[in-house]
């Protein structure tokens, strides 16, 4: 009997600490405190989120440790829901494995896998307490697709407008969405097609199932967004997601 009542116990444990890991879930609190471990670093993120509702089938916005291989987050997360959506948000995590090497904001997929990353801090080994201030910061769809463009295609369509495209912040939206392609292999087609990713432009020159752009042989833009052995195509699933949700 003894036995049961300590095994019955256990289980009310491990679900009270999964429990807390979730982020603005319940009515009005602003603010929660997840433990992880004993004696590691706390970590604070303040600031206002929106586009949070905009993630589904599986995919979710997280607060992640982040080890040195950088692989998967196996130090624990946050999840961040959408009760947080546009409100002045205190997130305190304590005791946080000393193991991590850094904490994101970030959206990832059922496999734990980084499919977007928000912001990004290093974690001083030294230090006990580290702060994070996102400020309002648009956490949707269009936001991790901006970031993939700042990464992988501002080298040649940032400002200096290569090919009649610029695709950074200021300018990314206005030359994309509803904007005849003007590569003959796409005649007739918008860059993107708002809710149609399959007859946008953008997404079939990344596709590698789809060879028309190939002969582009500058930069091969297929495999920029898909060559990456760790991310396995996630990128190239943000820009489909963000071109489906685009209504007009």
């Amino acid at each position: 009997m003894k036995k049961i009542f300590t095994t019955f116990a256990a289980i009310f444990q491990i679900i009270a600490v999964l429990t807390s890991l979730t982020a603005c879930d319940e009515g009005d609190i602003r603010q929660r405190d997840v433990t992880y471990a004993q004696g590691g670093f706390t970590v604070k993120m303040t600031g206002r989120l929106t586009g949070i509702s905009q993630w589904d089938d599986g995919l979710m916005v997280v607060l992640a440790a982040f080890d040195g291989q950088d692989r998967v987050y196996d130090m624990g997360e946050m999840r961040i829901t959408s009760d947080c959506e546009g409100r002045d948000t205190t997130l305190v995590w304590s005791n946080l494995n000393r193991n991590a090497r850094s904490v994101e904001l970030c959206v990832v997929n059922k496999l734990r896998r980084r499919m977007a990353t928000l912001k990004a801090i290093d974690l001083d080994a030294d230090a006990d307490t580290v702060t994070m201030e996102v400020g309002d910061m648009d956490a949707g769809l269009y936001a991790a697709v901006q970031g993939l463009f700042d990464q992988r295609c501002a080298g040649c369509h940032g400002g200096g407008n290569y090919a009649n495209l610029k695709l950074n912040r200021e300018n990314a939206i206005t030359q994309l969405v509803n904007v005849p392609a003007s590569r003959e292999e796409f005649q007739g087609a918008m860059r993107v097609k708002p809710s149609d990713p399959d007859a946008s432009a953008l997404y079939q020159m990344l596709d590698p199932a789809d060879q028309r752009g190939s002969s582009v042989l500058m930069f091969q833009h297929k495999a920029a967004f898909t060559e990456d052995e760790m991310s396995q195509g996630y990128a190239l699933d943000i820009i489909r997601r963000w071109i489906k949700a685009i209504d007009h």
